[in-house]
This record gives C-alpha cells, sequence and structure tokens, in this order.
C-alpha cells in the first residue's frame, strides 16, 4: 500500500470522475458530522437521502485523516452503491463537504481499509492503495493528478 497526494484541484469534472471510479473500487464510504456544531438542511437532507445505505454510525474523536482532541463527531458509514453515490453529486468538489454545511471529510474503503481519505477544511486528500488499485484508479478517473507521498 502506498500513499499519494492529490494535487489538482480536484473539482468539477475531476471531482466527478473520481466519484465514478469510486463506485467501482469501493465498497465503502464515509461522512462525517461534528458534534460541536449547529448543522443546517442540506446536511439533513443528505444524511436523509443516505439513510437507506448506512452501515455504521459511530461517535469518535478520530476518523481517517483527523483526530480531535476535546470534540467528538458521528462518523457515517455507508455502502458504496450507484444511488448512494449519486448523493454526493450535491457539490462539485470535496472541499465544500464542510460542516455545518454538509457533512465533510469523504473517506472511501476496500475490505476494510481505508483507501481515500480528505481532510475538507484543509484542501487535503489521499489515495492509499496498492499499484494495482492506483492503475485502474488512473485508468478511471486520468482528470486527477496525484503524486507519490
Amino acid at each position: 500500500m502506498k500513499t499519494y497526494e492529490i494535487i489538482s484541484k480536484f473539482e468539477g469534472e475531476e471531482y466527478f470522475t473520481f466519484l465514478e471510479c469510486m463506485k467501482s473500487v469501493s465498497d465503502e464510504f464515509s461522512l462525517t458530522v461534528r458534534d460541536s456544531f449547529e448543522h443546517n438542511v442540506e446536511e439533513s437532507k443528505l444524511l436523509n437521502r443516505l439513510t437507506r445505505f448506512l452501515i455504521q454510525e459511530k461517535r469518535t474523536n478520530f476518523w481517517p485523516g483527523t483526530e480531535l482532541c476535546s470534540d467528538t463527531a458521528r462518523v457515517f458509514k455507508y455502502r458504496t452503491t450507484e444511488d448512494s453515490i449519486n448523493s454526493l453529486f450535491i457539490v462539485r468538489s470535496p472541499w465544500e463537504l464542510i460542516d455545518p454545511e454538509f457533512p465533510e471529510d469523504l473517506a472511501f474503503y476496500k475490505k476494510g481499509s481505508v483507501i481515500f481519505e480528505s481532510i475538507s477544511h484543509e484542501n487535503l486528500a489521499f489515495l492509499k492503495m496498492s499499484q494495482e488499485l492506483i492503475i485502474q484508479f488512473e485508468k478511471y478517473a486520468p482528470l486527477v493528478k496525484i503524486i507519490g507521498a
């Protein structure tokens, strides 16, 4: 497993092709809602849309890419399906997924292991993939520019 940083703008068509790729390479994804924030209608709408795909809801102080010192959040883990991923097209970039407007820090998993993590408020995203998976990723999402970390 190697870590790759996403260095492109990661918005619009880049983000959309990334989501299409994740439909075929991941089996789960997660979004996070901080306990200390007031939440708005759009965030609630997205969470409601995803309810039928919910695998787990967990209150914690850490999730892929983030560890909090004195706060907690709810991490929602969902099944990756055509319909669940289509719900993520509500934004044009993972950087728009920032609490309290939307759940934040989109992450994708394959067989329980993180293969993508984002830190929305810092505009950071990383792929954690085998050589075989990164070749598949580059084939399906050629617009997304990455560098090996």
